[in-house]
């Protein structure tokens, strides 16, 4: 997946001097979502992120993303977390949608490619995921980026310049900068005369069986 370099020696020469002069590419990786639910409720996440300093949007170079592999985790209450669904890439070709696995999903790959067409926006909106709460649940359900089961680098940026040829950069390079946002959801607990009248629920169909 990591790509190449079709000229290293240019490349690691303009990496150094860049290093030497505190030059970085910086990026960024966020989740989006609601800031509360109701326990039971079905919400959506949102995964975003933007590049920029070294390379990106610099007024010399064509720079665009070029893919991103990483999985998500989600900790705290985690009685509160029925189920995780699968990836919806927003991005022009999907690879992977991700496997949900108790409270990961996993090895997302989203791809932006030349043949489908070049998406050039930066910030970019690369997938987004379902998450079920259970009815009982109650408190906070945190969200956090991670590596994939492959290797360290979560995202990819395409570099053009204007003479010679075109590169990558990684959000795990010696001279990258990668920040990621955990972004946290509170699980508000039903109102006790719902949570009551559930269990009686339960209860009944019990005394049926």
């Amino acid at each position: 997946m990591i790509a190449q370099w079709s000229n290293s020696s240019a490349v690691a020469l303009l990496c150094a001097v860049a290093a030497a002069a505190g030059a970085q590419t910086y990026f960024d990786l966020w989740f989006e979502a609601p800031e509360s639910v109701s326990a039971g409720d079905m919400f959506t996440v949102e995964v975003w992120a933007e590049a920029s300093g070294l390379f990106v949007n610099d007024g010399q170079n064509i720079s665009l993303f070029h893919s991103l592999l990483m999985s998500v985790e989600i900790t705290g209450d985690l009685h509160s977390l029925a189920s995780i669904s699968p990836a919806t890439i927003h991005t022009n070709f999907a690879l992977n949608t991700g496997t949900p696995v108790g409270n990961w999903l996993v090895d997302v790959m989203a791809l932006n490619l030349l043949d489908f067409g070049f998406d050039p926006d930066n910030q970019m909106h690369f997938f987004s995921f379902d998450v079920s709460t259970t009815t009982m649940g109650g408190g906070i359900l945190t969200f956090n980026a991670h590596p994939s089961s492959t290797g360290p680098d979560l995202l990819w940026w395409h570099v053009q310049p204007p003479t010679g040829d075109s590169f990558y950069i990684c959000s795990a390079d010696d001279n990258s900068v990668l920040t990621v946002e955990p972004f946290t959801v509170r699980v508000i607990p039903a109102p006790a005369s719902l949570t009551v009248l559930a269990f009686a629920g339960v209860v009944i169909s019990r005394r049926r069986r």
